[in-house]
């Protein structure tokens, strides 16, 4: 049988942790526990949380270490062998549970599927799909994943994919200093890494809320340096990877990483098309 750990790190999200919360508990399929890792927060969050009365429901408490290292502390103290991660002001569709149970349960060690974004006035933006068709990937076929990842960025996130606990590597990436901005990749760059049989599903499970406080809408030095981290960690797996074709991997994760450098220091989002832009 399969069992799931959705795992919310929560820091300060007094307005939407009941949202999120509510959709995780409405889903179809009732066999997960629900881990709360509360970060540190200095709003009411904890206290909506721990109103809730729901055995399903565990509070973990840690100093605030940002949402790295909270993930990390959801994936130590999960029970079950599955992990879906849902940030505290987003909320899953009731479905999403049965149907990555279904597809775990033939053979899947990972899922990625759609999200939509929605504003704060609930205006709901048409969701982009990498492919456009229910694609089943062997381990034989991570360098397409990886190239995508690596030199694109259009496939990051991680609140939009599930998988087996195993494939994630948390002891080592417990020793990753704290970063703020980029997490989602390292995440993400040790799935497909590590996964034997993945599954794309062409289809919204996920739904994501835009807000002007995102981390990804701050400016701060230390965002240059997150980056700095994280392709550094790209230009190595690149170089374990891909026997062939090195160069053209390696000329688009410049492009990427000029991309989001110049991104993060001037405009958050600003993205350029080409070198002579920058």
């Amino acid at each position: 049988m399969i069992k799931f750990s959705v795992v919310v790190p929560l820091y300060n999200c007094e307005k939407y942790i009941s949202e999120c919360i509510d959709s995780i508990l409405n889903q179809q399929y009732e066999d997960f526990e629900l881990l709360v890792v509360n970060d540190g927060s200095t709003d009411s969050s904890r206290e909506i949380v721990a109103d809730y009365n729901d055995s399903r429901i565990r509070i973990i408490d840690k100093e605030n270490g940002g949402l790295l290292h909270a993930r990390l502390t959801g994936l130590q103290e999960a029970k079950n062998d599955y992990i879906v991660f849902v940030d505290a002001d987003d909320r899953i569709r009731p479905n999403l549970l049965k149907e990555l149970e279904r597809h775990f349960s033939n053979g899947m060690d990972c899922a990625i599927y759609k999200l939509q974004e929605f504003s704060l006035e609930g205006k709901k933006e048409e969701p982009k799909g990498i492919f456009q068709d229910e694609t089943i990937f062997e381990g034989s076929d991570r360098e397409i994943l990886l190239k995508i990842l690596l030199t694109s960025g259009e496939i990051n996130s991680i609140v939009c994919k599930a998988f087996r606990k195993s494939l994630i590597p948390i002891e080592e990436m417990t020793s990753y200093p704290r970063i703020a901005i980029g997490e989602d990749g390292l995440f993400t760059l040790h799935l497909f890494r590590n996964f034997n049989k993945l599954i794309y599903l062409d289809t919204v499970y996920y739904e994501y809320r835009q807000s002007s406080q995102s981390m990804t809408h701050k400016l701060k030095f230390s965002n240059y340096t997150d980056n700095v981290f994280r392709f550094n960690l790209y230009y190595d797996v690149a170089r374990g990877v891909f026997k062939e074709g090195f160069d053209e991997i390696v000329d688009g994760i410049d492009k990427v990483y000029f991309k989001m450098t110049i991104s993060t220091l001037i405009k958050p989002r600003l993205y350029f098309e080409s070198k002579s832009d920058y």
